[in-house]
């Protein structure tokens, strides 16, 4: 019994060590590695031993009203061979995707009445795959899928929707939290908004969810607490009335914006929220100059920013950037560029037409633990190894 369990023990730890793709395919080696792997202790103690990889690549998901949303996939240094297979035809429905977390994604069907719709989690890296109960709302405005697995094997899902007390003129607001430990929805807080928001676009930060909108403050959703508070958006230059974000997100523990007020300037700033909370700083300065010289063949130039890249390891802190045709890898400490998508040498269909086809409306990086993860209207979970083709109810 003894030597069983010290077994065990050593097992354990030559799997925690393994790469995410070796570790995956060693659940196939025997009965009880797969037991061992999939137990929610290991997976914590593997989350908590292994810090986030740098990012590999993104897939896209463009929801062409036409037909059925499809992926597709390109790499941080342009190898699309190495990419995994793009697909969630596991999940017996036409889905788009509308946020991921760690692994998992928060799906709802396509093209249909909210009354119609259905919304799944899944996990693609195992074809995993659940349908939540009917969130009973007429207007669903987003939904945010939470699951962090160093702190807890569940995950929970916020859900902000129109509320049952709202009037045709009102803008009141009703967030819903589905939680995987009672399988239930349970009604949480109530709010009212005199500016839109961008629900279908939630940061998770330290904990939180926050939104930003057109106002002057942004939402800050603390999903344990379940308590909702505002936060300051960063200050407006002198004469603009109006808000412009065009990029929020977590990256290095710490939360960043970009507000573009005019059409594709040459320089912007990256702000950075303050460890209080109180308000934000100028993390960096980012001048495209040379990417406009660099690029002078491309008749409007145009740019929409993807993701910030927190600097980790031999990687220097970056944007991903989206230009008419290409999407553009910028340092930010030395101004250089590196081009890792090209729609003439990759033949990406989603980016052959001139212009953008993605902004950071369109596109949500999640930058957390092994399973990364990129996209929504886009966003799917970069996954390697093979796995079970039979959908089976999510494992919790």
């Amino acid at each position: 019994m003894a030597a069983e369990l010290l077994d065990d023990n050593i097992i354990t730890e030559i799997l925690s060590r393994l790469p995410l793709k070796s570790l995956l395919r060693s659940k196939c080696v025997c009965k009880r590695w797969h037991f061992m792997i999939s137990d929610p202790i290991f997976i914590r103690k593997y989350s908590l031993e292994n810090p986030s990889y740098y990012i590999s690549g993104f897939y896209l998901q463009k929801a062409w009203l036409s037909c059925k949303p499809r992926l597709d996939f390109f790499t941080m240094n342009g190898n699309l061979k190495a990419a995994p297979e793009a697909s969630l035809s596991f999940i017996k429905d036409s889905v788009k995707i509308m946020s991921s977390c760690n692994g998992l994604l928060c799906c709802s069907s396509f093209r249909c009445s909210e009354k119609e719709r259905n919304y799944y989690i899944c996990k693609p890296a195992t074809k995993q795959y659940t349908m939540l109960p009917p969130i009973e709302s007429e207007l669903v405005f987003g939904m945010s899928i939470v699951f962090e697995p160093s702190k807890s094997p569940h995950y929970k899902v916020v859900c902000v929707c129109e509320s049952e007390l709202s009037q045709p003129k009102d803008s009141l607001y009703q967030i819903k939290v589905f939680s995987s430990q009672t399988s239930s929805w349970r009604l949480s807080e109530a709010f009212q908004l005199s500016y839109k928001m961008f629900f279908g676009r939630g940061v998770l930060w330290c904990g939180a969810l926050c939104w930003a909108g057109w106002g002057d403050s942004l939402l800050h959703f603390d999903v344990e607490r379940e308590s909702l508070q505002t936060l300051p958006m960063p200050p407006k230059p002198k004469g603009r009335e109006s808000r412009a974000c065009r990029y929020m997100g977590e990256a290095g523990g710490h939360l960043h914006m970009v507000e573009i007020f005019d059409f594709y300037p040459t320089s912007f700033e990256v702000m950075e929220m303050k460890e209080d909370c109180t308000g934000w700083f100028t993390k960096y300065h980012v001048d495209l100059t040379n990417l406009f010289f660099l690029y002078q063949e491309i008749e409007e130039f145009k740019y929409s920013i993807l993701s910030l890249l927190h600097k980790e390891g031999n990687y220097n802190s970056s944007l991903v950037l989206h230009i008419p045709g290409k999407v553009i890898l910028y340092y930010l400490e030395d101004a250089t560029c590196i081009e890792i998508l090209n729609s003439q040498q990759d033949h990406m269909d989603v980016f052959l037409q001139p212009g953008l086809d993605y902004t950071w409306g369109d596109v949500q990086i999640i930058e957390k633990t092994n399973l990364r993860i990129a996209c929504s209207w886009i966003e799917f979970l970069i996954i390697s190894g093979n796995s079970p083709t039979t959908a089976v109810r999510l494992m919790q």
